[in-house]
């Protein structure tokens, strides 16, 4: 019993560590979408040198990005599936506990908190 609850507790650091990993990517896109959408001058100035702001206006910083940090098609499947994996593998040793008294369960779906993405 103990190594099935010590197996949890990791499967839970595990799914904590990549559900982190995905929403800084998905905050990332979150965020260059809004400010394309909202500060598109700014994001031009910032992003490729592009002056499109009146004489005297500046910069929102809220559209300053380092694009480099920007997920690749390869790099967005990478973390998703590492995050479905690790959701996979946590539910797989919930199920593997017997009595579960004074345990919190996993999470029933995949999501990230709203407030992770402000």
């Amino acid at each position: 019993m103990a190594d099935a609850i010590s197996d949890y507790q990791a499967a839970v650091r595990e799914y904590e560590k990549a559900r982190k990993s995905a929403a800084a990517k998905i905050k990332m896109i979150q965020d260059v979408g809004r400010a394309l959408r909202d500060q598109f001058p700014s994001f031009m100035g910032w992003q490729y040198g592009v002056d499109m702001l009146p004489r005297g206006k500046q910069y929102d910083e809220k559209a300053r990005f380092e694009m480099r940090d920007w997920p690749d098609a390869e790099a967005l499947k990478s973390v998703l599936l590492e995050w479905h994996n690790a959701f996979v593998k946590l539910h797989s040793a919930w199920n593997a506990i017997g009595d579960r008294a004074g345990l919190v369960p996993p999470p029933d779906r995949m999501e990230v908190p709203s407030w992770e993405l402000r």
